[in-house]
């Protein structure tokens, strides 16, 4: 099988700060002035030689699975935008490649390493980032937008208008700062980043083929009118470069110009006439090329706007279809049409007093015709050049557009379904506006993404909620297994419902960043969150407010807190202060343990003892109901700072700790001493999680990107995956499912994974009906075993409830109790109901809630469509469900109609379509129930 594999470089985490717990600010990337005068100057890597492509950096290999080295960036994504799986999950992966640059790594693989334990279920991807503006191209079925550190590129299925997650492209260390794509080709996309990078990439082959090294930020990247292989680039003040990547040369500057007295917010080539060029400055001024003036180039403010507007200018687009007016959009809320050639202002467009623009774009096969966004509110209005106000508003979300554009939309063929797409374009027909066949790509200021059907006013799909920046922690909710939150360098804390990766909940806008976040135990609603402005606050989510807000660490950063789960009155946090301190949940101080440096990580054990690790390299160990500042036990850990220690949740005497000299160490509490050390990271080691039931499973997560999974009684790798695009920072595993493990990264990713593949030999024997104690062991020595065996709280749980039942239920209750614990895909529980039916058991009430929400078994598909169009039917009448949605009642009472008649229940159906006075459907069918009910029905016709 063919892979793309990449060269591992030393120093890739040069640009990230020696203390870590501040990502580096957006104007710290580029390079002042004062470091450089203005010149380009170019690294050159090596080149791509298989396929015809001599881009750099990147090398076609064909290896069996078992030998790839490096696949972060190939993917395998099937029709779900939310359900994507890596292909690294199956491969044997060597740990702690480096090479320098133009060396390969040497192939070399541990015969240790097993492959394939972890198998990623989902993806949550990231959201569309608000700093940079050039982040969005559409070309034909496909568009693209960036997120912090990926590209996600969305394409149409062949005959629909279903869109679904194509392709992420990650291979930039630094925030991406622009994208376009190739106006030729679909497969062709650019990109630049502030790592001063600017890649060409395959989008279907998700590889870089060319890439260049600058000494600045590139802000704004284009494709070249008429040149195929043309690429043009330009920093923030110049020069605008050219580049020719196919023929490996060396960019120069357009027209010989070498910068420009105003910064640069955008530049666009005219899409017909190749050489014309306008340049939009950040003061107002445009700066026009034309290929008759040669060399030279002239640079104007429209004449005609007024002295009092805001001149600032937002963003600027040409006619398509003429070769001298351009659209100005201005923050003031300008919004010109001007002539290039005599700079002068054709039409002022009129804006409501409030309004401003943030984004517009031209509707393809519409001449004159397009649409803006304004900048504070989701407001979408469609115009004409003709008509100085516009001909449509939409309102489609209360935040305001950050950036968007326009794609065709392929017409499907015509079904039932979309009978009112058909009659939503007639109305448009009918108000003389014939509006095109188009979808909006819109991203929003809160990193929403979608995409908005013009015509039939609609969204094709609708994603609202991302995390637009490196998510630092995750956390399962400890009572609900279906909940996940997440904390972000974004200043949110965001709640998903894992089964869809749908956002439940949302604390915006904490202005700050939030470094850690922890659930409280039991039934209590809340969460602890730690910030870089130093405090530590509870938010209540069933009230959705601030409970308690601690100031203890005063300004300094909060890198870590925990809510001890066996005294849910405690709440420790660690941070920049040097102290770890324990307050109780009303706010007060119970401890203070003053270190010697900064403290990065701490974790309960139990209701009295806590850990804590520091920047000196020692693990410390403390007791809260002993009245005394001194640790109890004190580590000699590691080389350099202890980022994140981590207690056995079922061996009370071990505890793990992760480290910035990249390595992972196991340590006995009682004999204060190292077990073992897992080696096998390139850097710094920042996620750590222990599986609750497998006690001596251990899953890590670092700087290198990956992630593995550790036998820690033999020090033994046993997987290893490069899923994660960037830093892996947060690990959770769920106490109730606990093969169920969520990652978090600096690419702003959140991923699912499932650990059921390394306790499958425990599935066959639950599945052979093998006796209990070969699968539970709960008596087990407090240390590292030999054996596979389920030895933690769950499996204690279910010993108890299997022991309480009946003898002749007992089999079946087994199943559907191992069937909860194994089965940690959300969206896949529902097999082992299939095999509890498959067995020839009847009693449903075994079946899990959401049974009939999953794949059926045949004999129950009709019962239950039949139960839920019932139901659907109740609710309708009583304005609920599906007729409390933004639909009339005759749409909800046809859909119910066709529910029933799908399962078979034609009287239903017949009697459904007499109500809405459809009687020639009722009548065609009524036979189909019986003749004397056609009779009956028939002396009703009206």
């Amino acid at each position: 099988m063919s892979r793309w594999k990449k060269k591992s470089y030393d120093g890739i985490h040069n640009y990230v700060e020696k203390i870590e717990d501040v990502l580096l600010s957006e104007s710290s990337w580029s390079t002042t002035d004062s470091e450089c005068s203005g010149c380009i100057h170019l690294s050159r890597e090596e080149s791509l030689q298989s396929e015809g492509f001599s881009g750099p950096g990147l090398e076609l290999a064909t290896l069996p699975p078992i030998q790839t080295l490096d696949n972060s960036s190939a993917w395998n994504i099937h029709s779900n935008a939310n359900c994507i799986h890596s292909a690294s999950s199956h491969c044997m992966v060597a740990g702690g490649l480096r090479t320098s640059v133009g060396q390969t790594a040497a192939p070399h693989f541990s015969l240790d390493i097993r492959g394939g334990m972890l198998q990623q279920l989902s993806l949550l991807a990231a959201g569309a980032q608000p700093w940079h503006h050039n982040i969005c191209t559409a070309h034909s079925r496909r568009f693209a937008y960036a997120a912090t550190l990926a590209i996600y590129v969305y394409e149409a299925e062949e005959g629909s208008n279903e869109w679904q997650l194509f392709s992420i492209l990650a291979d930039h260390r630094k925030t991406i700062t622009c994208l376009d794509w190739h106006p030729c080709s679909e497969d062709l996309l650019a990109s630049a980043a502030l790592d001063q990078r600017v890649c060409v990439w395959s989008v279907s082959r998700q590889c870089v083929l060319y890439a260049i090294n600058i000494c600045r930020v590139p802000t704004v990247v284009a494709w070249c009118t008429g040149h195929r292989d043309l690429l043009s680039f330009s920093t923030q003040v110049g020069p605008l470069q050219l580049w020719d990547y196919a023929e490996n040369s060396e960019p120069f500057p357009f027209r010989e110009d070498y910068g420009y007295p105003h910064a640069i917010v955008s530049y666009r080539w005219h899409p017909t006439v190749p050489g014309r060029l306008v340049v939009g400055h950040n003061e107002g001024k445009i700066t026009v090329y034309r290929e008759d003036l040669g060399k030279s180039r002239y640079s104007a403010f429209p004449d005609g706007g007024e002295d009092t507007d805001d001149h600032n200018l937002v963003t600027l687009e040409w006619d398509t279809c003429s070769p001298d007016y351009i659209l100005v959009a201005y923050r003031g809320g300008a919004l010109w049409l001007v002539d290039i050639n005599t700079m002068r202002i054709i039409t002022k467009y009129i804006l409501p007093v409030s309004a401003s623009i943030s984004t517009l774009a031209w509707l393809p096969d519409a001449p004159g015709m397009f649409v803006t966004g304004d900048a504070e509110k989701g407001i979408l209005r469609v115009w004409t050049v003709n008509k100085s106000t516009p001909v449509e508003t939409c309102v489609l979300k209360d935040t305001g557009f950050h950036v968007l554009c326009a794609t065709r939309v392929e017409r499907a063929p015509v079904t039932q379904k979309i009978h009112q797409d058909l009659s939503n374009d007639l109305v448009s027909e009918r108000k003389g506006l014939m509006v095109p066949n188009v979808a909006i790509v819109t991203l929003f200021k809160d990193g929403g993404v979608g995409l908005y059907h013009l015509r039939r006013k609609q969204w094709i799909f609708n994603r609202e909620h991302g995390h637009t920046e490196t998510i630092f922690d995750c956390s399962f909710k400890p009572e609900d297994s279906d909940l996940l939150a997440t904390g972000s360098f974004d200043g949110s804390i965001k709640i998903w419902k894992i089964d869809t990766l749908e956002a439940v909940d949302t604390l915006p806008n904490c202005s700050t960043i939030i470094y850690s976040v922890s659930w409280a135990p039991a039934d209590l609603n809340c969460i602890v969150a730690g910030t870089s402005g130093g405090d530590v606050f509870i938010w209540d989510v069933g009230k959705h407010k601030i409970l308690q807000d601690i100031t203890s660490h005063k300004d300094k950063k909060v890198f870590c807190v925990t809510w001890n789960q066996k005294d849910a009155r405690r709440i420790a946090s660690a941070g920049e202060s040097g102290f770890c301190y324990v307050h109780q949940v009303s706010g007060t101080l119970l401890q203070d343990y003053r270190h010697p440096g900064p403290v990065y990580g701490c974790d309960w054990r139990d209701a009295d003892v806590l850990a804590t690790g520091c920047e000196d390299g020692r693990i410390r160990i403390f007791c809260v109901t002993k009245n005394r500042k001194d640790p109890v036990t004190e580590l000699k850990a590691h080389a350099k700072k202890v980022f994140r220690v981590k207690w056995n949740p079922v061996y009370d005497d071990i505890l793990c700790s992760g480290s910035d000299d990249s390595s992972v160490r196991i340590w006995s509490y009682s004999k204060a001493q190292c077990l073992n050390i897992l080696v096998g990271h390139s850097d710094h080691v920042r996620g750590l999680v222990w599986c609750p039931e497998v006690p001596f499973l251990l899953i890590s997560g670092s700087w290198d990107r990956t992630m593995r999974v550790w036998d820690a009684r033999h020090a033994a790798c046993l997987d290893v995956v490069l899923d994660h695009g960037a830093d892996v920072y947060g690990l959770s595993i769920h106490p109730v499912r606990p093969f169920l493990l969520a990652s978090c990264s600096r690419d702003s990713t959140m991923r699912l994974w499932s650990l059921a593949s390394f306790v499958a030999p425990l599935y066959l024997k639950v599945l052979a009906g093998r006796p209990d104690d070969e699968i539970i062991k709960i008596n087990e020595p407090k240390t590292f075993s030999s054996g596979l065996h389920l030895c933690g709280l769950r499996a204690h749980h279910l010993q108890a409830a299997l022991q309480k039942t009946d003898a002749s239920y007992q089999p079946n209750k087994k199943l559907k109790l191992f069937a909860d614990l194994f089965c940690g895909d959300v969206r896949v529980r529902n097999l082992w109901d299939l095999v509890y039916i498959l067995q020839g058991h009847t009693d449903i009430s075994l079946l899990s809630p959401n049974y009939t929400q999953s794949i059926m078994h045949h004999s129950h598909i009709i019962k239950c469509s039949l139960a839920m169009a019932a139901e659907q039917e109740m609710d309708a009448s009583r304005g609920q469900g599906v007729a409390g949605r933004k639909h009339s009642s005759a749409e909800s009472q046809e859909a119910l109609a066709e529910s029933y008649l799908r399962c078979g229940a034609v009287q239903q159906y017949c009697e459904l379509m007499t109500r809405l006075h459809q009687w020639d459907h009722a009548l065609a069918l009524a036979p189909a129930v019986s003749v004397d009910y056609w009779r009956k029905l028939m002396t009703r016709t009206p």
